[in-house]
């Protein structure tokens, strides 16, 4: 017999069912499951009472998406759509943007061939096949409009003017090469979210990005000649508790290659990397 608890677990009461369908007829949500002795307790409780337990304090599960090659739908052409535009098409995103008008910024990047625009008002239907989709416009109203166009069609979208109405939020972003730190503030303090961002960039410059292309090398390298997966992550591990960013940063590639040496045996230089020394900061 599995015994599930429905959201009246704060009274100390319980539902005793064969079946999950049967548990369910209650007003049931969020699930914790766990064995014991053999035995599977699923216990549901609602998401007020899981945020007064401490288990559910940030509604946001922080992923990152691959958008290379998928339709992404931005309405709006102003300012906000500016600003996330680059973003998305660095991630190759086949990107389309419904607006009457175009900012500079995004008539730049049109000519550039980054983005498709439709240069018209929005409607019903233009959120078809999209992966995201982003409500960038000015108008409050309208913005529901497509919010509820893209919720009714399963597709995740983005409100600038009301997060919480959507299904995701961007965060602030530090890129470094292949490294991105994301930075989000559950929607609460974007301002705030802003400010860690600028802090962030200050203390991660480019030689972080020459870092993990390096590692990523070798990575790569050690997994065609050694199959000892323990031993080439105790390298990789040593290797990224090292100093190789304040080494790329000073330009000491000598010491660079003695280390590597030291680490990984010969084979292993910048040169032999196929990492240039002229990258460096």
């Amino acid at each position: 017999m599995i015994v599930f608890g429905n959201h009246y677990i704060a009274e100390k009461k319980k539902i005793k069912a064969k079946t999950a369908r049967e548990a369910a007829a209650g007003p049931l949500d969020r699930v914790t499951i766990c064995n014991c002795g053999g035995t599977c307790y699923s216990l549901f409780f609602t998401v007020e009472d899981q945020r007064k337990d401490g288990i559910c304090d940030m509604p946001h599960l922080p992923i990152a998406l691959d958008v290379q090659g998928k339709r992404v739908v931005m309405v709006g052409g102003g300012r906000v759509a500016a600003r996330k535009c680059p973003g998305l098409i660095r991630c190759g995103a086949q990107l389309i943007v419904i607006a009457l008008q175009l900012s500079a910024g995004l008539r730049r990047l049109e000519q550039r061939g980054w983005l498709v625009h439709h240069a018209r008002e929005y409607r019903a239907g233009d959120l078809a096949g999209a992966f995201l989709v982003y409500a960038a416009t000015d108008s409050p109203e309208l913005n529901q409009a497509i919010r509820n166009e893209a919720a009714s069609a399963g597709i995740l979208v983005n409100v600038v003017d009301a997060p919480a109405s959507g299904s995701f939020h961007s965060p602030a972003v530090v890129r470094r090469g292949s490294i991105a730190i994301a930075i989000t503030t559950g929607g609460e303090a974007p301002a705030l979210a802003r400010r860690l961002r600028r802090q962030l960039a200050t203390g991660f410059g480019r030689e972080y990005a020459l870092t993990a292309r390096l590692l990523g090398a070798i990575r790569e390298k050690l997994l065609t000649q050694c199959g000892n997966r323990a031993y080439n992550k105790q390298i990789l591990s040593a290797l990224a508790a090292s100093d190789l960013p304040k080494l790329f940063r000073t330009g000491s590639f000598a010491e660079i290659d003695d280390l590597l040496r030291g680490q990984c045996g010969t084979g292993y230089s910048l040169t032999e990397l196929d990492l240039r020394k002229e990258d460096s900061p």
